[in-house]
């Protein structure tokens, strides 16, 4: 489920809850506006390209919220995730780097028990934002954060949308939810059963044999 923010035309928040991988349904090589949301989106689905930002030494990626992977299991949600109201500018450091290392714990730990993934952009702060307003009509997140939940345990991050957020700075960004609760001003996890600190395996996830450990 994406959240917009129409005065924003970018999504606020997300949230889906992944059961174990049973879909390999192909990725698409391009994005789409999504007719739902009328005017309540950017207004272009190119990529993100900025001679300020690239002078700046920042390129962007259409970044997902809700990955692709995530709901593969289904060529219609496959298709969905490409909608740009699942897409938001994130540099291209993060995109690949921190951001994708929890997006591979998800696929790591819904192989043994249902996990709900939630998060969104924080605006504002001391990142440029302007970069894209002209061709899309939206600013830059600052920051994302992002929570994972199981049935047993709960992680949450705040990322900075910048070139330091590679993936072996993941474990740098864990805050407690109380943190994170503080900057979004709720609590979108309070319906959920939260679970406590997860074990020193689960941050140390993932690694190319995620899916062969043992994650109790």
């Amino acid at each position: 489920m994406i959240q917009m923010d129409c005065e924003r035309h970018a999504a606020n928040f997300f949230v889906v809850r992944v059961t174990a991988d049973r879909g390999n349904h192909p990725r698409l090589n391009r994005f789409f506006k999504d007719s739902k949301a009328s005017w309540c989106q950017q207004k272009s689905t190119a990529s993100y390209k900025s001679k300020h930002s690239v002078a700046a030494g920042v390129k962007y990626h259409r970044g997902h919220l809700i990955a692709a992977n995530t709901v593969d299991n289904s060529p219609e949600r496959v298709a969905n995730s490409f909608f740009m109201t699942n897409v938001l500018p994130m540099t291209v450091q993060l995109n690949t780097g921190a951001w994708k290392r929890a997006e591979q714990m998800v696929e790591c730990l819904r192989e043994n028990e249902p996990v709900t993934v939630m998060g969104g952009p924080l605006w504002g702060g001391p990142h440029k934002n302007d970069y894209f307003v002209k061709s899309h009509g939206i600013e830059t997140p600052s920051y994302f954060w992002r929570v994972t939940l199981t049935n047993r345990y709960a992680i949450g991050w705040i990322m900075p949308n910048s070139v330091e957020a590679k993936a072996r700075m993941l474990p740098q960004y864990r805050v407690d939810l109380e943190e994170i609760s503080k900057r979004i001003r709720s609590a979108p996890w309070a319906p959920y059963t939260i679970g406590g600190t997860p074990p020193a395996k689960w941050l140390s996830l993932p690694d190319s044999n995620c899916k062969k450990r043992h994650l109790s």
